[in-house]
Formats: structure tokens, C-alpha cells, sequence
């Protein structure tokens, strides 16, 4: 087992840990998205700033850091970045930062055993799927709801709705896209590397960006004024809320992640410039020629006629 970072993952590791780093002064400097009372969210901010800039700063050092040393330090960014997102509940480390800790331990690790990089796959498929049959629920209860009448019919259908749309669907969501990191950036297809990788990376955050910026928003707005309406006994037509939206919003997100299952198993297209210039890094090797065939040739010659010369003799 390597003992130091893999060369091919020194530039990558380098944006990767700059970019956390400029992001946490960002979280430290500005308020959060969600009020939090947790007195330690600045604390997470600055240590995981710190230890990413001591990863960067050993990518320059010789002779390198030994790899257990490294890998403890991406996990522990990877568990304080997992805590400022779940437990703190900080927005923007959840759609940023921790994203990035995913990709610098992945990075610090390099190729991975087969029966991890099986188990990384397998956890991202089911995470995928679920991604996947969430939004189908969700688009059949929008569809539901449009053709409700009864307030308290629609009122459920859109609680529900809200229910799911703060619950399962954020973390399943971002998790198929961090795990889908890992498994990119441990195997041989990378996440540069391939067009189709790269291009299933940014369906999915489209997916997950749609989600939280725009439906999460609507869902919202439509619970809220139904059960005004539950409440005063008021009716559907009084909602002022367009299900058709809805059901846009949900099938739009649900047609990117089935887009990015489709990629996975067709793997179109071809490498990108960095799969490129990867490959021609490595298949350019010190040449040293060796002798011409015909060489080989007239050296055989040489030797049978020594030899006949030392029988005659």
C-alpha cells in the first residue's frame, strides 16, 4: 500500500481543500441560511478551514506526510462537515462543504480495495433509487392533489408533501451525490475524467439545487395556506396555489436523476481533456531502445559462426 498521496491527485487535492477553506470563511463571516442557537457552528467553520489548509500545505512538503496521517485528517474534516450539516443544520455546508470533505477524502485515499469500491456502489444505487422513487411519489401526489376538490383532501395530500419534502428527500438527495463522489473519485473513471460522469454529477445537483431553491418553497406556501383554509372552512378554489407547478417542479427533478441512472449504465461519450492529458501522463514512460531485429539477427549469425569456428578448431 502507497504510503504518500498519488501524483495524479495532487492538483485536484490542492482546489479541492482551497475551495473549503475559502467557503468556510464564508460560513464563519456570514449568518446562516436557518437561525441556529449552536454556540459551536463558528468552531466546526474554523477547524475544518485549518485542517484543510494543512492538507494543502502537505501536498508541497518532501518528502510527504505518511498516507494514515492524511486519511485521518480527511475524516476528520469529513466528520465535522457531517456534523455542521445534519446536526447543526447549516445550509450552506450542507450543499457546499460537504460535498467537498466527500471529494478530499476520497482523494486522499486513491484507489480503493474492490470490496470497498463495491460496497461505495452499492450504497449509491439504493441512495439513487430512493432519490429516484421519492420524486415519483411526490410528482403522483401533486397529481393527486389536482384533481382534489375537498380542502381537507388537499390539505393532506400537500402536508404529506411538505412532510417529505423536509425530510427524506434533502438527505436522500445529497447523499446519492456525495456517495456517487466517492465512488467517482476512488475508481478509474473519475470525475473529470469521462463526459458522462461529469455530466451525470451536474444533472444530479440540478436535481437537488430545483429541489431546495424553487419546490421546497411552493410545497411550503401550498400547506400552509390549506390549513388556513381547513381551518375557516374555506374551499380548494380559494388556494391560489397552481398544482401544475407542482407536478413540473417534482417531474422536472425526477427526469434528471433518471437521466443520470441512464448515463451510468450507457457511459456515452468519451474522455474530456483532463481524461486526455491523464491518460497521455501515463502512458508516457522513459523509452530506452533496444536492439533492431536486424541486429538481433546478424548477433545470431556472429554466434553460430563462433561457434562452428571453436568445433573446427
Amino acid at each position: 500500500m502507497s504510503t504518500t498521496t498519488p501524483p495524479s491527485t495532487t492538483m485536484p487535492l490542492r482546489g479541492v481543500t482551497a475551495s473549503y477553506a475559502v467557503i468556510s470563511v464564508l460560513g464563519i463571516l456570514l449568518p446562516p441560511v436557518f437561525p441556529t442557537t449552536d454556540p459551536g457552528r463558528v468552531v466546526y467553520w474554523a477547524v475544518g478551514a485549518v485542517i484543510c489548509l494543512a492538507i494543502l500545505a502537505s501536498t508541497w512538503r518532501r518528502p510527504p506526510l505518511p498516507r494514515p496521517l492524511l486519511l485521518g485528517a480527511g475524516w476528520l474534516v469529513l466528520v465535522l462537515t457531517a456534523h455542521l450539516s445534519f446536526l447543526v443544520a447549516d445550509l450552506l455546508a450542507a450543499l457546499t462543504t460537504l460535498p467537498l470533505s466527500v471529494a478530499v477524502l476520497s482523494l486522499l485515499a486513491g484507489q480503493v480495495t474492490p470490496g470497498t469500491r463495491k460496497a461505495l456502489l452499492t450504497l449509491h444505487v439504493a441512495l439513487s433509487g430512493s432519490f429516484l422513487g421519492v420524486a415519483v411519489v411526490m410528482v403522483t401526489l401533486a397529481v393527486l392533489v389536482a384533481g382534489a376538490e375537498d380542502i381537507a383532501v388537499v390539505h393532506s395530500h400537500y402536508a404529506l408533501l411538505e412532510s417529505l419534502d423536509l425530510t427524506i428527500l434533502p438527505w436522500v438527495s445529497i447523499s446519492s451525490i456525495i456517495s456517487g463522489l466517492a465512488v467517482s473519485l476512488t475508481g478509474k473513471w473519475g470525475l473529470v475524467k469521462h463526459y458522462w460522469v461529469l455530466v451525470k454529477f451536474v444533472l444530479a445537483v440540478l436535481a437537488v439545487a430545483s429541489g431546495l431553491v424553487f419546490v421546497q418553497g411552493w410545497v411550503t406556501t401550498a400547506a400552509t395556506n390549506s390549513a388556513r383554509l381547513v381551518a375557516t372552512a374555506g374551499h380548494s378554489v380559494e388556494l391560489g396555489t397552481d398544482p401544475v407547478w407542482l407536478i413540473g417542479g417534482f417531474g422536472f427533478g425526477g427526469a434528471l436523476v433518471l437521466a443520470a441512472t441512464v448515463l451510468s449504465v450507457y457511459k456515452p461519450w468519451g474522455r474530456t481533456w483532463f481524461g486526455r492529458r491523464a491518460a497521455a501522463t501515463r502512458t508516457r514512460r522513459p523509452h530506452t531502445p533496444g536492439p533492431s531485429p536486424s541486429a538481433l539477427d546478424q548477433l545470431g549469425e556472429a554466434r553460430i559462426a563462433y561457434v562452428d569456428h571453436q568445433l573446427r578448431a
